[in-house]
């Protein structure tokens, strides 16, 4: 890339993912800021950590990943926020700790200068759970620059979800990124055909999104977009957990919905399918490359993808 890499924010909860044998950073917003900062942007995430150890740990872990952590306030009284993961063959379940430092992000005009600066911005309907934290992030969308690409990632864990956040949240965004087991929940909100791919497509049409990303796991993932119904198939891999794996595809896969006749797109799938590969080689590391610190240690692929996502979306 020339000149200055893009500014790419992440908007909500960072927090630490609490396993069986310890804990690790996390959080959707998070993740999707270190990955940025890996694939050669200018990573910033919005949000707000406890005045505790652990919110002092995870600063210092973001940073040290690349992530600019101006914009992370620090809450004097509420805890950094985490979650309790359980596992069951490899998939996680959740118990995310309410009233925590993220909840409470709050709007100032500062924000505003990384908002108009943005070249691309991720957020998620779960890091909206508090009305508090709910209208700083739809400031911040909302002084986002038009030409920003305000990518969604559905999040609908537990109870923390509701109709006016889902709908808001697609109003605003350009690119959706949900997994198969949240999309009966999506349609519960939104109407629409059993078919997930016609029920998609006509999400995107309704939405006027870009795109939308659907992850499946060992399934592979599909995209809708312009140039059609692309599907990438899986490839079997030994993995200790999922959490955070999502990220990935929120930083690579807009890319697919694109020309599939474009020789860039051929890089960027190759990209893709190295980062997977590197998530998943590792036995008893993947929890850990997937859940915010590992990730990606290849730049010069890393920064070629994201060269070309920033180049399709304007």
């Amino acid at each position: 890339m020339r000149g200055d890499p893009p500014l790419v924010v992440a908007l909500g909860a960072v927090l630490w993912d609490v396993f069986p044998d310890g804990a690790r950073l996390g959080g959707a917003p998070a993740n999707f800021a270190v990955h940025a900062a890996a694939l050669g942007a200018r990573s910033a995430l919005v949000s707000c950590v406890g005045n505790d150890e652990m919110g002092r740990n995870a600063l210092d872990i973001l940073r040290d990943r690349g992530v600019v952590t101006d914009a992370v306030q620090v809450h004097p009284h509420r805890p950094t926020g985490s979650v309790s993961v359980t596992l069951t063959d490899g998939q996680p379940d959740y118990e995310i700790v309410e009233d925590v430092a993220w909840d409470a992000v709050t709007w100032h005009s500062e924000l505003a200068r990384w908002a108009r600066s943005a070249r691309a911005l991720c957020f998620g309907t779960l890091d909206q759970r508090d009305p508090q934290s709910r209208r700083a992030i739809a400031k911040f969308l909302d002084a986002a620059s038009p030409a920003c690409l305000r990518v969604l990632d559905l999040n609908f864990r537990q109870h923390f979800h509701a109709e006016e956040v889902v709908l808001s949240s697609l109003a605003r965004a350009d690119v959706l990124k949900l997994n198969g087991g949240e999309v009966p929940v999506l349609r519960d909100y939104v109407g629409g055909v059993a078919d997930v791919d016609d029920f998609l497509t006509e999400l995107r049409a309704r939405f006027d999104l870009q795109c939308v990303v659907l992850t499946l796991g060992a399934d592979g993932c599909r995209v809708i977009g312009d140039a059609g119904i692309c599907k990438a198939v899986g490839e079997k891999r030994r993995v200790v957990n999922t959490v955070g794996a999502g990220c990935v595809h929120s930083g690579i896969r807009p890319a697919f919905a694109q020309r599939r006749d474009d020789p860039n797109l051929r890089r960027t799938r190759q990209c893709h399918r190295r980062l997977r590969h590197h998530a998943g080689q590792r036995d008893a590391d993947v929890a850990r490359e997937v859940s915010g610190v590992g990730l990606v240690r290849s730049p010069s692929f890393g920064r070629r993808a994201f060269a070309y996502i920033i180049k399709i979306s304007g």
